[in-house]
């Protein structure tokens, strides 16, 4: 993470969390069979990526001493599920607002601060990236 004079940066360096493997929910399902249809699964599981848990536990302690939070994450479904599934993993309850930043020269940047938004604004964008994956 980067301490600036206006709060702390961090990144999730991709995709931090992953979805539980279908034999994580159920053993039978390790293999395909027939039988085994329909696999539905009452409510759907991630978990933090192995080889990037020590930047989930950086994000994590950030996140404790945080009063607020702004999503950068890149414009566009995935990037909005990126931090929002982390957050939701986190149980964040602090305020979260989103920047779009759709360059990033300091000019543009600096303006883009000044209109932050309603991260909750943004839930449409999570949800779709939910139901492509």
């Amino acid at each position: 993470y980067i301490e600036t004079g206006g709060g702390t940066v961090t990144w999730c360096i991709g995709h931090i969390m992953k979805s539980y493997t279908p034999e994580e929910y159920n053993p039978a399902w390790a293999k395909w069979n027939l039988d085994n249809l329909p696999m539905l699964i009452d409510e759907w599981k991630i978990k933090v990526e192995p080889d990037k848990a020590k930047q989930f536990k950086v994000i994590k302690e950030l996140l404790a001493n945080a009063s607020e939070v702004v999503n950068a994450g890149d414009p566009g479904r995935e990037g909005q599920l990126i931090v929002d599934e982390v957050l939701q993993f986190l149980k964040n309850k602090k305020p979260v607002k989103r920047v779009l930043l759709f360059s990033l020269d300091a000019k543009y940047i600096q303006n883009a601060f000044t209109q932050l938004q309603d991260n909750a604004k943004f839930f449409p964008l999570y949800e779709a990236a939910v139901c492509r994956g």
